[in-house]
């Protein structure tokens, strides 16, 4: 239909001016607009249910779902809103809508920083204060709960600022109606939106901050683990404590048991102890055949018998005491490995979800670059901006909502940096696939 034939200021008319205005202008936007719904709700979708059911309940678990909740309500229900204002940018009627999205809008955005504040704030905590009282599971959902409804309030002056404003159609002296602010000069509005840049600004100092401390802080645990290693800890004290055990045998061993101690190196101390435990006994057996021998004219069965009794028992207690000091030793070493690799792994640990959420924070404030270089540019030249908008509309609408591909790099930062959740969702994907497959051959029926 040729909107030349139409009446002048009809709906008809708005309709086919508001279609050409968008094909001309607003296709790459609507292209970048469908990636963020497709990837945002799958991925977050995925992360909802992985972490729901694969994983424990905990703090770190409860801030994961929240911010994948926040990220997949922007990507079902922001994205769709910018969609339809673009594409009815002259017959935009609805005053309702468009003030409870846009509202909705800065409620998903604030959430969303201040969800990334407390996160380095925890983090901080556990890191760089251990003995002192740690977010329970419990105060993690309380916070969340507090941070949520405190953004309701904050967002709440949407409610005025917002609202359906006449629009000159461009070539045409002919008004239109569009979803956008009702008056850019007013006090409120201006002072709503340098309390939303004071709240991106104070999340990322507060990040910024928390997460140098932090990295300082595990930068010198890990210098303290390389220096007490596990053979920095185990190795001495086993060396002590055979140093002791020989020296008491070389009090009751004999001199051929005391070169063969002092020959065996520090490494083979265990097969070294066996060792001297049988030259012992070997010992011990020549002894008494010497004597039995020496004294044999004038030794009685009664005397054999008692230096046999006296060798049972001799015997038995030393192989007796040996073992329990070895046994000693074993459990010794086993505690401190144990130990150790208990603090490797709390250290890995929280290393791996400090990075995670350090990644998390660090794109969702360059998400959010492009906007405050926006609003920078209108801040300082408004005509410079007007020039943005009448020659590259394109472009300035897609950097104004570049801020939503935050809510869609979570998941691929989850799947990078948590090999638990790379494995389930290679499980997860191969469960799906066997399904589908199962279906179609199930609905394939031979002719």
């Amino acid at each position: 239909m040729d909107a030349a034939s139409l009446p002048v200021g009809s709906d008809e008319f708005l309709a086919e001016e508001e279609k050409k205005a968008y094909l001309e202008n607003f296709i790459p936007f609507t292209i970048m607009m469908s990636f963020i719904f497709i990837v945002g709700t799958i991925g977050n979708v995925t992360v909802l249910v992985i972490y729901f059911i694969r994983y424990k309940p905990s703090t770190y678990r409860t801030c994961i779902l929240t911010l994948a909740a926040i990220d997949l309500s922007s990507c079902v229900i922001d994205v769709p809103t910018y969609i339809a204002e673009e594409r009815f940018s002259y017959t935009y009627r609805s005053g309702g809508a468009c003030i409870l999205f846009e509202t909705f809008h800065f409620f998903i955005l604030s959430f969303s920083y201040m969800m990334l504040s407390f996160i380095a704030i925890e983090r901080y905590r556990r890191s760089c204060k251990p003995f002192a009282h740690q977010i329970t599971l419990h105060e993690s959902k309380v916070i969340c709960l507090v941070l949520g409804i405190s953004c309701v309030f904050i967002s709440s002056p949407g409610i005025w600022i917002h609202g359906v404003v006449l629009v000159e159609v461009e070539g045409v002296n002919v008004t239109g109606y569009q979803c956008d602010v009702i008056d850019k000069s007013s006090t409120l509005t201006k002072g709503y939106y340098v309390l939303c840049l004071l709240l991106l600004l104070v999340s990322l100092v507060i990040c910024g901050t928390m997460y140098s401390l932090v990295g300082r802080e595990l930068i010198k645990r890990r210098n303290e683990l390389k220096r007490h290693s596990p053979e920095s800890k185990v190795i001495p004290s086993v060396e002590k404590e055979t140093a002791g055990s020989s020296t008491t045998n070389s009090k009751i061993q004999c001199g051929p048991a005391e070169h063969v101690q002092d020959g065996n190196s520090a490494a083979n101390e265990e097969t070294s102890s066996h060792e001297v435990i049988d030259i012992e006994s070997d010992q011990l057996d020549k002894s008494e055949t010497t004597s039995i021998d020496h004294n044999n004219k004038i030794t009685s069965t009664e005397d054999s018998s008692n230096i046999i009794l006296t060798h049972q028992k001799l015997k038995p207690k030393g192989i007796i005491m040996k073992k329990q000091k070895k046994n000693k030793k074993k459990k010794k070493s086993m505690k401190l490995k144990m130990a150790d690799d208990l603090r490797r792994k709390r250290y890995n640990k929280s290393v791996r979800i400090t990075l995670m959420f350090l990644v998390a924070s660090i794109l969702s404030c360059l998400s959010a670059f492009p906007l405050l270089l926006l609003q920078t540019i209108e801040g300082i030249s408004s005509s410079a901006m007007n020039y943005l908008e009448e020659n590259i509309l394109w472009l300035s609408v897609m950097l104004a909502r570049f801020q939503l591909f935050n809510h869609i790099s979570n998941p691929f930062v989850y799947c990078f940096m948590d090999t638990k959740f790379r494995s389930e969702c290679v499980s997860l994907c191969k469960r799906f696939k066997h399904r589908v497959s199962e279906k179609c051959c199930g609905s394939d029926t031979p002719m």
